[in-house]
């Protein structure tokens, strides 16, 4: 073999162990994927209310989708460490049913914390949490 042939085996060996090399350096960061959580709380016969967690902005709505007199609530704990204290933020929709304006907030939760939503409805702001239901996802 010719020293000009090995020369360039040589040369393009280094170029592709370089590229390989600078994208493992520069390529793209690990990526979280949330999981969105939704929950209503009734039974299928009767929704009254219907709640959503939506990884993507950490955001917590709750819709009061019954005529009923009461108000939909709606919350999510979660634990921003494993030895940290739980954390719920609450959103109450009591303006009214099916009138296209529900409750929300939003935040900031580190990805990958896992959340439970759980929706219900309530008499007025001191009521009990009646009709709940839950669903788990992830920030």
């Amino acid at each position: 073999m010719n020293v000009r042939v090995i020369a360039r085996s040589l040369r393009s060996v280094g170029v592709t162990a370089a590229f390989a090399g600078a994208t493992l350096v520069l390529g793209a960061g690990p990526a979280f994927a949330g999981t969105d959580a939704r929950a209503r709380a009734g039974t299928p016969v009767q929704w009254y209310a219907d709640g959503m967690f939506v990884s993507h902005g950490d955001s917590l709505t709750v819709c009061d989708t019954y005529g009923d007199g009461r108000r939909a609530y709606a919350e999510i704990t979660y634990r921003p460490s494993p030895h940290g204290s739980e954390i719920t933020r609450t959103v109450e929709d009591a303006n009214g049913a099916n009138n296209g304006k529900c409750a929300s907030e939003g935040g900031d939760i580190a990805e990958g914390t896992g959340v439970v939503l759980k929706v219900c409805v309530r008499n007025g702001s001191g009521g009990a949490l009646e009709e709940c239901n839950a669903d788990w996802g992830s920030a």
